[in-house]
């Protein structure tokens, strides 16, 4: 015997709609050794890919600070 599956439809859909999370990134990074400058790098990558791969979130920007000249922004 087959199971009845009954779709119950929001009686209020306006207020269920559900805004996407405006995130942004901050990283840093406060030396000039190597293992810094890929810090800042893995940094960048984990929360891009931390923030894009959640439905609910909107990746809104990156921002970073530096005390090394070649990499400010």
């Amino acid at each position: 015997m087959g199971k009845e599956v009954i779709k119950l439809e929001p009686k209020f859909p306006q207020l269920i709609k559900v805004e996407k999370l405006k995130v942004a990134a901050y990283a840093r990074v406060s030396t000039e050794k190597d293992e810094q400058h890929n810090s800042l790098e893995a940094q960048k990558d984990y929360f891009l890919k931390f923030i894009k791969n959640e439905p609910e979130r909107e990746y809104v920007g990156l921002y970073y600070v530096t005390s090394l000249p070649s990499l400010s922004r």
